[in-house]
């Protein structure tokens, strides 16, 4: 892999917490470990001081501020550093705000601006003809655009993103930051109270489009089939109190749901291994995002557990029928039921499963993969 000095605008990066954050320092990271070049320029954050130390390339930050703000320094601060020599390609975080800086300084130096895109992001603001505008020029003046699925990257060129420069390089995982010690995973059990119940776990924001509303739905049949079942939901967000509502009025008497809150990162790789199966049943809300892909179904398999999804957005990128999970469509609660007693039914079929997704995050899904196709895909650019 040649050399190639990076330069990446993102405004959304650690120590802020979020999906685009968690890819971007994980994709930065590769890069930098494959030998690359790269200057990360972000907004500053409180603890970025500590963040910053902790990482292998330099991460220069831009003052706290309204959007237009950030972008004018962001401007001006990528100019100084392009203009030391540093700099032979230009990546946006994100389409806005990064994207119009990437793509304006990308053209003064004569170097191809890279475009990342995830999700619904990517779908037109029609009900806001000036970001509409922005984000169509945006789109269609990139030099190269990078997506994490299939879905994305058809998001992508609906918006305006040239075909044949638009390329899927997918999201990684590392398994070894996801190892467990056995007396980790049993001093959870102990301290949730899970004796012998089979254990579904779901990591995510408590919002409307996760679907932990239909596993909910889904939990009495469940445990009818395989026997006594605990759910165990990490995350937090503004639908918690819905959720906690359905649960009280299906299983008012029954201790089957676990909320276990917002969690470290370093605390979850327990609750992977705990788990006998991970399911994220997302679906499309009206003005929520899509499922860009999911990777918290590539961490569970990283951990060797089968996943259940639904078949919704890039989805079925992350999980391949019948090989390392199962999709249902969005919402069917009937088949969430039968899909989940499948595999917790069946030990050895879903051991055989969770075994095949490991293998498939070795061969596919590690941060090293990503970063040798976003470098494929920037070399090869005509």
């Amino acid at each position: 892999m040649s050399l190639i000095r990076l330069l990446f605008l993102a405004s959304d990066f650690p120590p802020a917490v979020g999906g685009i954050q968690t890819y971007l320092v994980g994709l930065c990271r590769a890069l930098a470990e494959a030998g690359q070049e790269l200057v990360v320029l972000s907004v500053a954050h409180d603890g970025d001081a500590a963040h910053d130390d902790s990482v292998p390339y330099e991460v220069v930050r831009v003052p706290r501020g309204s959007k237009a703000a950030v972008a004018r320094e962001m401007g001006h601060v990528a100019r100084g550093i392009a203009g030391s020599g540093r700099c032979d390609a230009v990546v946006a975080g994100k389409w806005f705000l990064e994207g119009p800086v990437a793509v304006s300084l990308a053209r003064t130096l004569d170097v191809p601006s890279v475009l990342m895109g995830y999700g619904n992001e990517f779908t037109l603001h029609g009900a806001n003809a000036a970001k509409a505008a922005v984000q169509r020029q945006v789109l269609r003046s990139v030099d190269v655009a990078l997506a994490i699925s299939h879905y994305t990257a058809g998001e992508l060129v609906r918006g305006g993103t040239d075909p044949d420069r638009t390329h899927v390089i997918g999201a990684g995982v590392r398994p070894e930051a996801l190892g467990c010690d056995v007396a980790d995973v049993e001093a959870l059990r102990r301290r949730l109270g899970i004796g012998d119940e089979k254990v579904i776990l779901t990591v995510g924001r408590l919002v409307a489009r996760k679907g932990h509303q239909t596993i909910i739905r889904a939990l009495r049949v469940i445990r009818a089939a395989v026997g006594p079942v605990r759910y165990v939901i990490v995350g937090a967000g503004p639908n918690e109190a819905h959720l906690r509502r359905v649960v009280q009025r299906r299983h008012p008497e029954d201790n089957i749901v676990t909320w276990a809150g917002l969690m470290p990162e370093a605390e979850l790789p327990a609750y992977y291994h705990l788990c006998d199966l991970f399911a994220m049943t997302s679906r499309q809300v009206r003005g929520q995002p899509v499922e860009g892909l999911g990777l918290v179904y590539l961490e569970a398999n990283a951990c060797g557990k089968p996943v259940l999804g639904a078949d919704t957005g890039g989805v079925s990128d992350a999980i391949e029928q019948e090989e390392n999970g199962l999709l249902i469509a969005p919402g069917d609660i009937p088949s969430c039921a039968a899909a989940a007693i499948k595999i917790l039914g069946n030990p050895e079929y879903a051991a055989a499963m969770g075994q095949r997704g490991r293998e498939r995050v070795e061969r596919e899904f590690l941060w090293r993969h990503v970063a040798e196709r976003f470098m494929r895909a920037l070399t090869s650019r005509a």
